[in-house]
């Protein structure tokens, strides 16, 4: 009964999918962030769906159109949760302040000019890539490959959060961290990250490797940008790491599906 719980906390915390409430207990939350990176695997699946549907039933609908449709998937599914964070942490680190500052900024309910302008960057580089990989006119297999990045994504990120130093002994990361088994999640995490590479890898070849290894590389510098700059993680800095990851790994995709 804690693991449904735990399921229902994950996804009511990181998606608008309703799910029944429970309290946030400990031992309701044990195991929570487990089953975060199922998140990304719902929106794999339905980004993956819609693909299939507009090649075999809607031929006619522009490429733009498509990747416009099938873009707003993430957004929808996740309530945009990790863009606020990506925005939060853009202010903080266009700030050029000390590590105080920054935690003061990425707590700041405003949000400032870096952050509309980096995510204006960030929204058309992301069109750019997956409109180049929807032209592409990809099997379905390896355009499922490319989505499975929104679930490794979530995967590393929840490895962070059971790994990292957090930064402040507060807020809804430094919950979930609190509350999990970490021995027993980061196990269970970098099982799920073990699986999730073979299906990249099985389905789009040497694109999904390409990918998994870019992943891992915007996982360094997120450990290294973290420590750095914010003394650890918290939840705002988890969203940027889950966007640059997303984003990194899309635009690696494109180069190359490209050469």
């Amino acid at each position: 009964m804690n693991i449904l719980k735990s399921v229902a906390i994950a996804f009511s915390m990181y998606s608008r999918i309703p799910m029944p409430l429970f309290e946030w207990k400990k031992e309701n939350m044990k195991y929570s962030i487990c089953f975060f990176p199922f998140v990304g695997l719902v929106i794999a699946l339905i980004m993956s769906g819609a693909y299939f549907l507009f090649d075999a039933f809607f031929e006619s609908i522009p490429y733009v159109a498509r990747t416009l449709f099938i873009l707003v998937v993430p957004i929808i599914i996740s309530g945009g949760i990790h863009l606020d964070g990506y925005m939060d942490t853009c202010d903080a680190l266009s700030s050029f302040r000390d590590r105080e500052k920054r935690l003061e900024i990425l707590s700041d309910p405003h949000i400032g000019a870096f952050a509309v302008i980096r995510l204006l960057v960030y929204g058309c580089l992301f069109f750019a890539a997956a409109l180049c990989i929807i032209s592409y006119g990809l099997k379905p297999g390896v355009f499922f490959s490319w989505t499975l990045i929104f679930f490794f994504s979530r995967i590393l990120s929840g490895i962070a959060v059971v790994s990292f130093k957090c930064a402040k002994s507060e807020g809804t990361l430094y919950t979930f961290a609190n509350g999990a088994e970490k021995t027993k999640c980061r196990i269970a995490l970098v099982i799920e990250g073990v699986i999730c590479v073979f299906l990249m890898i099985y389905f789009g070849k040497t694109a999904g490797l390409f990918e998994s290894l870019i992943s891992f590389i915007a996982f360094i510098y997120y450990y290294h940008m973290s420590g750095k700059k914010f003394g650890g993680i918290t939840g705002d800095l988890a969203g940027f790491f889950v966007c640059i990851c997303e984003l990194c790994a899309g635009i690696g995709f494109v180069v190359y599906m490209t050469v």
